[in-house]
């Protein structure tokens, strides 16, 4: 059984905290290849992708927004995933921070992930810009947001970077955005050539390999 294959069964058994939230990657036919030898993170750490915030699984959540540049830009091939759990998020799309943490704060949001000594340090940063980070200046695009959070973290304070497992945010270019940073978090469930008409769904019993190749 490979990789991809186990993953599926496992979805099987887990219960999803957030069942239902699912994302979309656009990637190319070369890319799939051995997929499912090598794990889902062979596809987004092959790829030139996510360097300006770091490793993870860069997907769009709003399919018929962020299609063009979901597919144009990175691949012909899309790829639907589903999310296991949204746990400490910082999410700037205020309709899915309602539904995981009953309030759209990205101060709360920070409450809720970090430790009172850890909020603390973050506070009294002299590297981190909190207005910024918690769009208190209502930017449109928080993508600048989510950049300015996560380099400060990266940078200076590396023990709070790694409490946060993702990014929800909009960007001026590719739209709205989910950073998965870890890579067991998300599930493929199908595959399309056509820009989401018709679907290839993945069950675990073949690989994405071989559905690429009846397409």
């Amino acid at each position: 059984m490979n990789l991809i294959e186990e993953a599926y069964k496992k979805i099987l058994t887990e219960d999803f905290e957030h069942d239902g939230f699912y994302v979309y990657h656009g990637t190319k036919s070369d890319s799939l290849n051995g997929l499912g030898e090598a794990g889902l993170e062979r596809i987004f750490t092959d790829s030139n992708g996510g360097n300006m915030y770091g490793p993870g699984v860069y997907s769009t959540y709003k399919l018929a927004t962020g299609f063009q540049n979901t597919r144009g830009t990175y691949g012909s091939y899309l790829l639907k995933m589903k999310v296991k759990s949204l746990r400490s998020f910082i999410i700037y799309d205020k309709d899915i921070a309602l539904k995981v943490y009953k309030n759209p704060s990205i101060d709360f949001q920070l409450r809720k992930i970090f430790t009172p000594e850890q909020y603390q340090e973050l506070r009294n940063s002299r590297y981190v810009d909190y207005d910024k980070i918690c769009n208190a200046r209502g930017d449109l695009y928080t993508s600048t947001c989510a950049l300015s959070l996560i380099t400060s973290l990266r940078n200076y304070h590396p023990s709070l970077y790694y409490c946060i497992n993702g990014y929800i945010f909009f960007g001026h270019n590719d739209g709205y955005v989910c950073l998965i940073e870890d890579f067991k978090n998300v599930y493929p469930v199908a595959l399309t050539k056509d820009g989401g008409n018709t679907w290839q769904p993945f069950d675990g019993s073949d690989s994405l390999t071989n559905m690429q190749k009846m397409m």
